[in-house]
């Protein structure tokens, strides 16, 4: 029986800490995937009454989640535990908890013109969102995986510039000149945090599983 976060993640297949580092020579890497930003921000209007609030937690700041895959494939979930922290879900459900490997349906979002880019990895997609902030809207200083627990690589992009949309490493680093709608592999075992100055701003928020590494090598620039 999972009784706890760090229970279910201990179940889930696992790369050692090298391997991750291995693959990881930045922060972030570009990858030959690349979202048009324009056609996305024209396209994703017709599902902005279907994005929730990012958990129960900090809603007083604009920050809401629509998922690209979570855990049946629908839009309308009166309650999407892939629209929420996980740990933060874990303590609010203990009787329900998940991790990445348990959400493996892609929603209708993922047929979006401007989201071709993404059929390249789809079949190794796990839970993946668009996060939607306007001003003011961010994450608070966290982390999304531990040396001891890699069960997946993070994907990473965004639709704005480092001007207005800020990624900072706990340990001082800014991340600079990164390309709006370019997906990245991104390191996220380091403690970080994210901003929005600007209405508007969408994060690319996707996982992948373990199977993908040949695939994400090949596709690094």
């Amino acid at each position: 029986m999972v009784k706890n976060l760090m229970d279910r993640m201990s179940l889930c297949d696992k790369i050692n800490y090298d391997i991750f580092q291995k693959l990881h020579t930045d922060y972030i890497i570009p990858l030959d995937i690349k979202i048009d930003s324009k056609l996305f921000e024209e396209e994703i209007k017709e599902y902005h009454e279907k994005f929730k609030q990012w958990g129960p937690s900090h809603t007083q700041f604009p920050r809401y989640g629509l998922p690209l895959v979570n855990m049946n494939g629908s839009l309308d979930n009166k309650i999407d535990p892939g629209c929420w922290p996980l740990d933060t879900w874990a303590d609010h459900h203990p009787d329900k908890i998940y991790w990445y490997p348990d959400f493996r349906s892609h929603t209708e979002v993922m047929k979006l013109e401007s989201l071709k880019p993404l059929e390249i990895i789809s079949n190794h997609m796990l839970r993946s969102c668009i996060l939607w902030w306007n001003n003011t809207g961010h994450l608070k200083p966290h982390v999304d995986m531990l040396p001891d627990y890699i069960t997946h690589l993070r994907l990473w992009g965004t639709n704005k510039t480092d001007k207005e949309y800020h990624f900072h490493y706990s340990n001082g680093y800014k991340l600079k000149d990164f390309e709006p709608g370019r997906i990245y592999l991104s390191s996220v075992v380091d403690e970080h945090r994210a901003f929005a100055t600007e209405d508007y701003t969408y994060t690319f928020f996707i996982a992948v599983d373990l199977n993908s590494i040949p695939l994400i090598e090949s596709l690094k620039i």
